[in-house]
């Protein structure tokens, strides 16, 4: 239950506009380090921090597809 809390307060950090890094982030929400960190969330996500991350951000004209 304690890592389902850790990830949705990541989740709800991540969400922000402005935002510390994954690293500070981690430390902030109480994972131990950052393989702790990178571990839970590819188990809850399904996909990398940074994956997530880029998913999050809007893609620029260049790459969209018409």
């Amino acid at each position: 239950m304690g890592r389902i809390y850790r990830f949705n307060r990541m989740l709800a950090q991540l969400q922000r506009p402005q935002r510390a890094s994954l690293a500070e982030l981690a430390d902030a929400c109480g994972y131990y380090d950052q393989a702790h960190f990178n571990r839970d969330f590819r188990d809850f996500a399904g996909m990398a921090p940074g994956a997530y991350l880029a998913s999050l951000t809007p893609e620029s004209p260049e790459m969209v597809d018409i």
